[in-house]
């Protein structure tokens, strides 16, 4: 595993992302971390997935649209 990539900075790096997206990040909780982390929000109806480098960014955009 990437050294930045542990659970301190990918929580870090989801906070970001809620507020960017103006989503709640509070009481989000970690499901998985493995390839990609992935959070559920306790506030939101949403999961947030966090890949390891913007080369996978093409797979997650196929992924979200199909």
């Amino acid at each position: 595993m990437a050294a930045d990539f542990t659970p301190e900075k990918l929580t870090d790096v989801m906070r970001s992302a809620c507020r960017t997206a103006g989503l709640d990040p509070a009481g989000a909780k970690l499901v998985r971390l493995g390839e990609n982390a992935i959070y559920r929000l306790t506030t939101e109806n949403v999961i947030v997935r966090i890949a390891r480098g913007q080369e996978r960014l093409p797979i997650a955009e196929k992924e979200l649209f199909l």
